[in-house]
């Protein structure tokens, strides 16, 4: 008897999570020094991975498609100066749809933190939240890292490093929705409306700040925390990397290509492609 299963069910545009986080990720193994039992671990932990990333991109696009709605709705009752009562409502919806983004966001990152204990043990990594915009990780990093991979573990802490903007500015919003902090969100926030005079008509959307949707900064957070991820646990596997093989991040921009950033060559392959500057190499030869 044969059985079939599928872990996995991927929601966004071209596949991106199954294509480039999972499967590439998961066939890069053949290359790398892993026991199966620590295969079978990445795997599963990929997939886990990717259901959160599916995730915050279903609570992303919900959120989206029902502004669309309210705005529409919005353009067909506006609110003009001539109506002595003006009726408001604000979007338990969209409320929802933000609250559960931010969660999935910080669940996402819970998971990913636990990648590094595949590559250099349990009893080397024994983080379990991502937490202090990653600075807990940075710490474990310097600190926690075999000898043999200190030079790799930099460039992980890089990708940190560089991810400390949109990290704070994402788990304070979590804190202050979740938590109550600071005040909390303010539920008027979330209203869309439509404001129309004699000469111009205004219309008003949740906001994250006086230049920036709370739409558009969902857009943005989901874009690095995919390539957050992506990064990450390619660095990890590049931490067991068989000898006689580089590993390349060729970086793009483009967040619906199914093709992953990271590539493996031989070291004749390296050496030709180095030779031309087509990549960047970051492999570190003994």
């Amino acid at each position: 008897m044969f059985k079939l299963q599928e872990n996995f069910d991927d929601p966004t545009p071209n596949g991106i999570i199954n294509q480039r986080l999972i499967t590439h990720l998961s066939l890069i193994t053949q290359y790398v020094e892993l026991s199966e039992n620590e295969k079978k671990a990445l795997f599963d932990l990929l997939i886990l991975i990717g259901k959160k990333l599916a995730s915050v991109w279903l609570h992303y696009q919900k959120y989206a498609s029902l502004e669309d709605q309210l705005i529409e709705e919005a353009e067909k009752k506006p609110i003009t100066s001539e109506q002595r009562v003006i009726k408001l409502e604000h979007s338990e919806e969209l409320f929802f749809e933000f609250d559960e983004f931010l969660i999935q966001v910080k669940s996402c990152l819970d998971y990913l933190v636990k990648i590094p204990a595949i590559f250099i043990g349990p009893e080397k990594w024994s983080l379990r939240t991502f937490a202090s915009k990653g600075e807990d990780v940075i710490k474990a990093l310097q600190n926690n890292v075999p000898a043999p991979y200190k030079e790799k573990a930099k460039v992980a802490i890089d990708f940190i490093k560089k991810s400390h903007q949109w990290l704070g500015a994402t788990i304070k919003a979590r804190d202050k929705i979740n938590h109550f902090i600071d005040g909390g969100i303010n539920f008027e926030y979330f209203t869309v409306c439509l404001i129309k005079d004699a000469d111009k008509k205004q219309l008003r959307i949740p906001m994250w700040s006086n230049k920036q949707s709370i739409r558009s900064v969902m857009d943005v957070i989901w874009s690095n925390l995919f390539r957050l991820c992506e990064d990450l646990i390619g660095i990890f596997i590049w931490f067991r990397m068989k000898k006689g093989y580089a590993f390349f991040h060729g970086a793009s921009d483009d967040m619906d290509s199914v093709e992953s950033p990271w590539k493996v060559k031989s070291k004749e392959q390296m050496d030709d492609i180095v030779r031309k500057g087509a990549w960047n190499e970051i492999e570190l030869w003994e």
